[in-house]
């Protein structure tokens, strides 16, 4: 294989640096990227001391290995060839070719410099997008593209404006309007202002930087979507295509980028731990805001096309034809290599775009990789030109119920039924979509309709008895798991599914059979290991077994945490700065402002705190109805405050509140759940994480009641680190983060103590619950303006749905035994102890009673945040 130089061309916020640091381990390869190329002809100690604290927060990939590896090469003695200060080279400006030579000279030097210590380069070149071609044409190598979804990219750089660099918004600005002279960008004068005629380049550039406002958010996608559409149309040149968000969506597209990689530069490189852009959890932005956008300016704007992803294994000259490629997709798929199958299914189209069967193939490889949108729009396309068919019906309500458009996959799901009533599969899907719907007694009939038509199916008994749960139907339950386990008796999840609602003996069959899979753990996905580690650990939980137990919840919390992408110090940073934005002069000014309906109460703070026991306490009151857990409100923040919240918060107006709360109000009237629940006078939300609202949501809705509920500290967090949570829990799986997750949710609850009124903000103790039933229900009802009812003490006999981790507690009397249950475990609690401020002499030398009835004393609880 010959040694050529790999060039890694994006635009910023790509992914680029994740990529080239996977060259580094390898010897072989001399890593260089494309701020040190500036840096090179100036390393003046000046310049290595203000890019020494760059590296470290901006790229900490390279922050250590800068020092150790790189700057000695800076050095004159480390013998890089310098960039002369005669030599034209200007980063921000696509320059024609003509201007570009000495650039050229000057990467071919780098490059005989690192083979001349039998090094290959690696060039990570984060702002050559837009002159791919000519790295083409004038640097020999080996050329990658590193790309993410253009929306990421754009709220990644405004999320890192909202912390103060600037630096990706002000560069945006300076190469557009670098090139406003070309014709197919003279539209955006309108939205550029071109710098006075005659300035130096330098203070043009300045200019031009001072005009990227992060409050003008419209207008700076305005500025992203041009250049990533100019960058796109350049991902053709390229040998290799490497789309990160896809990498990270699917395994498979990992797994196929790895093995070209090997193929194209013997690499031994791995994406497994590939993940989704951090910066999406905290910025979202509607769908409509970008779809609207991007349709103005592809009318206003000649953009050229985007260039579909080079397929890897190209065919030869002349045989890209529609057999070719149709043939050459479908093997693709067969291999479990869905991102390149879904090119080449796009690529045979083009050459017969009315081909239902390719059609098809093409919108199931992109509902693969979670694309719903344009899945929906290819089985909306093949049921267009195709006789009624009942499985591409269900495909398209598949894709619509994904995207929550539930009025119209209800409709495509009977039509589908229409058609093949007899289908189990079908009724199955259905009910499926109805449970998520929050409509369980419909569910119900759905999914027995699917078993009786399809009894063998295993998938369709557990959804069944998933749905019975909620119901309280712990008979019914048990008997639809006993059937998944007889149907597919080496799928753990049907016993975890069991061990909810049934608590295993030590000559159980049931264990016994895990124990078979515990044997042969090797042969399972990943996905599958987790799901016995956490239903071992259950049923040694319940024989006694604490040490195998703990052991295995140790195992699936730890391949659980290795999947996840969670940034424990952003997630902490980002609290803090919601508390620093809510001072009490903010809230005065704007108290009042939102919408003033009484109906919302908010039960939030940690999972497994108790919430779901207040929420029953509450729903059991005739003038109470139960929405459950909804993501509306932080839906609804990010879509419509956007990079305003919580930095923009002094700027909002009353109008901005008062929207927010009637657009949460017709979220819980159409997403809660809530028909037959007549008017009732409170509706109540569990979502724990609306803690991190608690500000908003007393400014959106000023009479809504907040009730924080709270629970013993290392109780919540061992109770959190042996559920296998169905829903994003992402600092659960690790005891130390859990424990400062935990101390950084009572620091946030602790600021709203002292700053909402106490008619409105209310904490529960879990433990005084326990302790005195009525005495707390009391204090609850009358926090939310309800008289007193009996009701409420029986909350266990009510017959609503319960679509929480506690279903099953909350279908018994309240009892004690459970208080004080993680001492049993104390002795491996250490990193959770020590994360919760508690001293190690807490945990006991020997493992006590899982049955221990006294719960952990008062003066056991952090005491920084009280």
């Amino acid at each position: 294989m010959e040694a050529v130089a790999v060039y890694l061309h994006s635009t910023w916020r790509s992914s680029s640096t994740y990529v080239w640091a996977k060259f580094r381990p390898d010897g072989r390869y001399l890593c260089l990227f494309e701020p040190l190329a500036e840096h090179l002809a100036t390393a003046t100690d000046a310049v290595i001391a203000a890019f020494r604290p760059w590296s470290y927060a901006h790229h900490p990939e390279i922050g250590q290995p800068y020092q150790t590896e790189f700057l000695p090469l800076l050095r004159p003695e480390g013998g890089v060839p310098a960039f002369p200060a005669d030599r034209v080279y200007h980063p921000y400006r696509a320059e024609p070719d003509d201007a570009l030579p000495d650039l050229a000279a000057y990467f071919a030097e780098l490059g005989a410099f690192a083979r001349r210590r039998g090094q290959i380069p690696v060039f990570g070149l984060v702002r050559s997008a837009l002159r791919v071609a000519w790295f083409r044409r004038h640097c020999p190598g080996l050329h990658i593209t590193v790309r993410r979804d253009r929306r990421r990219i754009f709220l990644s750089c405004l999320r890192q404006a909202a912390k103060g660099n600037r630096y990706f918004l002000e560069r945006a600005m300076v190469i557009l309007g670098n090139n406003l002279d070309d014709p197919a960008l003279a539209p955006l004068r309108g939205v550029i202002q071109p710098p006075p005629a005659g300035l130096p380049p330098a203070e043009r550039d300045a200019f031009l930087a001072r005009q990227a406002h992060a409050a003008e958010p419209a207008a700076l996608y305005a500025v992203f979507y041009v250049l990533y559409r100019l960058a796109a149309a350049q991902t053709g040149q390229c040998d290799l295509d490497l789309d990160v968000d896809r990498m990270a969506a699917d395994p498979a597209v990992a797994r196929q980028a790895e093995r070209r990689l090997a193929e194209l530069t013997g690499a031994d490189i791995s994406f497994a731990d590939c993940r989704p852009e951090r910066y999406d959890d905290y910025l979202g932005w509607s769908e409509p805001f970008f779809a609207d956008l991007e349709a103005r300016l592809d009318a206003l704007l000649p953009l050229p096309p985007a260039s579909p992803p080079p397929v890897p294994d190209r065919q030869p000259d002349g045989a890209a034809d529609f057999a070719t490629l149709a043939a050459a997709g479908l093997a693709r798929e067969r291999d479990g290599r869905f991102g390149e199958a879904e090119v080449l299914y796009r690529r045979a189209l083009e050459c017969r775009p009315q081909e239902v069967a390719v059609i098809v193939k093409h919108a199931e490889m992109l509902s693969r990789l979670g694309l719903h949108a344009e899945a929906a729009e290819r089985f909306g396309q093949a049921l267009a030109q195709h006789p009624p068919d009942a499985g591409l019906c269900a495909n398209l309500a598949g894709e619509l119920a994904a995207l929550g458009r539930s009025t119209e996959a209800e409709m495509a799901f009977r039509a589908a039924l229409a058609l093949a009533p007899d289908s189990g599969e079908l009724h199955a899907k259905y009910g499926v979509a109805l449970r998520a719907w929050k409509r369980p007694e419909e569910a119900v009939c759905q999914l027995r309709r699917g078993a009786e038509l399809a009894p063998g199916n295993a998938a369709i008994w557990n959804n069944l008895g998933k749905v019975l749960m909620e119901l309280g139907e712990i008979d019914g339950v048990h008997a639809a798991l006993e059937r998944a386990i007889a149907a597919e008796p080496d799928q753990p999840r049907h016993y975890r599914s069991l061990g909810e609602c049934h608590r295993f003996q030590p000559d159980d069959p049931h264990l016994a059979a895990l124990r078979g899979l515990a044997g042969r753990v090797d042969t399972l996905s990943d996905e599958d290991r987790i799901e016995l580690h956490f239903a071992l650990a259950k049923a040694l939980d319940d024989v006694g077994d604490t040490a195998g137990a703990f052991d295995h919840w140790q195992r699936g919390n730890a391949l659980k945490r290795a999947g996840l992408g969670y940034d424990e110090e952003l997630v902490h940073r980002r609290l803090a700065q919601i508390r620093a934005a809510f001072t009490p002069q903010t809230v005065a000014r704007l108290s009042g402002a939102g919408h003033s309906s009484p109906r919302p109460v908010f039960i939030l703070g940690m999972p497994r705190a108790g919430s779901t026991l207040i929420e029953q306490i509450l729903a059991s009151h005739p003038d109470v109805a139960a929405a459950g857990e909804m993501d509306a409100f932080e839906r609804l923040t990010a879509a419509r405050l956007g990079p305003r919240f919580p930095d923009g918060l002094a700027e909002l107006v009353d109008e901005d509140l008062r929207q927010l709360g009637q657009a949460y109000l017709d979220a819980i009237d159409r997403e809660g759940g809530l028909e037959g629940a007549g008017p009732a006078r409170r509706v109540t939300d569990k979502m724990p994480s609306n803690f991190v609202y608690t500000g908003l949501i007393h400014l959106a809705l000023p009479q809504a009641r907040i009730i924080y509920a709270r629970r013993d500290p290392v109780e919540t967090c061992m109770s959190c680190f042996t559920k296998l949570f169905s829903g994003s829990q992402p600092f659960a799986w690790d005891l130390g983060e859990l424990g400062r997750y935990w101390r950084a949710c009572d620091t946030h609850m602790a600021h709203w103590r002292d700053l909402l009124p106490p008619e409105v903000y209310l904490e529960v103790d879990y433990e005084a619950v326990v302790g005195d039933l009525e005495g707390q229900a009391r204090r609850i009802l009358a926090h939310c303006g309800l008289d007193w009812h009996p009701a409420c003490l029986e909350f266990h006999r009510a017959g609503r749905p319960v679509r929480t981790a506690s279903w099953a507690q909350v279908r018994q009397p309240l009892y004690r035994h459970a208080l004080g249950r993680w001492r049993a475990y104390g002795r491996w609690l250490g990193p959770l102890l020590e994360a919760l401020g508690l001293p190690g002499d807490d945990a006991p030398d020997s493992a006590a009673s899982s049955g221990c009835s006294s719960a952990p004393q008062e003066a056991a609880r952090p005491t920084a945040s009280r």
